[in-house]
């Protein structure tokens, strides 16, 4: 396959390599237990972009100061090599102006491929940019959509903390319950450190309590 070719397809047919708003919308915002954890992830998310917005504009700024310096560099090559040509105590041995000639055209070759190297740095991060953007904004918008449901809680508010890990252990219990899997060591040390007053606490030592009893029915069978 030629390279023209692969540039055209690439043109014709673009695939961001950040995440969709599927993704954004069911694997960083959906897969929090509470409304409130919503929030608080998706605050996490504006703040994350953000700071990315800020570090790319600083990015772009620098990459635009480089490129003027190489600018300047690139006449400067052009003037040094008139000046001494014009001076006229330089002797030139022969051969040696077209030496010269050769350097200063490799010399802006380098400056030349040197600036297109920053061009497409640049291009890429304004690129990203632009993505960046999009999901800024898609972030603010399920923020918006999620004040409309819930009311807005602290991350240290106790009542929305006692909610959301009651929540999340106890999707966890029931996940493992369904799949047959067993209780690990850390989500039993977990669930017991809860307050007593939550249900998932509850079910558990419900659970705990049937599964010993059916242990208990098996040693007397044997």
């Amino acid at each position: 396959m030629s390279i023209e070719k692969a540039i055209e397809i690439t043109n014709k047919y673009n695939v961001d390599q950040n995440q969709s708003q599927f993704q954004m919308a069911n694997f960083i915002i959906g897969k929090e237990p509470t409304i409130n954890a919503k929030m608080w992830q998706t605050i996490r998310e504006i703040e994350s972009r953000l700071s990315n917005l800020k570090a790319m504009k600083l990015q772009i700024a620098e990459v635009e100061d480089n490129i003027e310096l190489i600018d300047i560099k690139t006449n400067k090559l052009d003037y040094n090599f008139k000046r001494l040509l014009q001076r006229t105590d330089t002797y030139l041995e022969p051969g040696e102006r077209e030496d010269l000639e050769k350097e200063l055209a490799i010399e802006k070759r380098k400056y030349a491929r040197q600036r297109q190297s920053l061009l497409d740095s640049k291009e890429e991060v304004e690129k990203l940019y632009g993505v960046t953007e999009s999901q800024l904004t898609f972030f603010v918008q399920a923020f918006e959509h999620l004040l409309k449901r819930g009311h807005w809680k602290d991350f240290d508010d106790p009542l929305a903390q006692a909610e959301y890990w009651n929540a999340k252990l106890a999707d966890e219990l029931a996940m493992r319950l369904s799949l047959q899997k067993p209780i690990d060591i850390e989500l039993g040390r977990l669930i017991a450190s809860l307050p007593n007053n939550l249900p998932v606490k509850n079910e558990f030592y419900r659970r705990l309590g049937v599964i010993k009893n059916i242990e208990k029915d098996t040693n007397g069978k044997e």
